[in-house]
């Protein structure tokens, strides 16, 4: 016999007893490309009222000159800083739908969370 013999018998690689439904990666898929499209419509929404109503100034410094379209990273800033408004607007309707439905914080086998006194032991 070797002395690197190995004597245990092989783990059982078990699956995951909860994984994600294939839907909700469907879902999350399409709000990955709806989102900063919907962004992306908003930015414009809100240079074109901005161009009638003079919401702000938008600075010269930020307009490309030697492009198409000088107002390119102006579009680029609003759709960034707006999907980032709609992921968390989503996540958290997400994460309170997940709180209301989801499933309970301690199961019937977990033990009750042990009940600390901090006495202060005098030197």
């Amino acid at each position: 016999m070797s002395k690197y013999t190995n004597y245990s018998s092989e783990r059982k690689i078990t699956p995951a007893e909860k994984t994600v439904h294939p839907v909700w990666r469907g879902i999350g898929c399409v709000l990955m490309v709806l989102i900063p499209a919907m962004a992306f419509a908003a930015a414009l929404l809100i240079l074109q009222e901005n161009a009638k109503q003079a919401w702000f100034k938008i600075p010269t410094e930020l307009l490309v000159k030697g492009f198409g379209d000088p107002l390119i990273l102006i579009k680029a800033i609003f759709t960034v800083v707006i999907a980032l408004f709609l992921y968390a607007v989503f996540a958290l309707i997400t994460f309170i739908i997940n709180r209301s439905f989801g499933p309970p914080r301690y199961g019937p086998t977990d033990m009750p969370m042990p009940r600390v006194k901090n006495i202060k032991k005098s030197r």
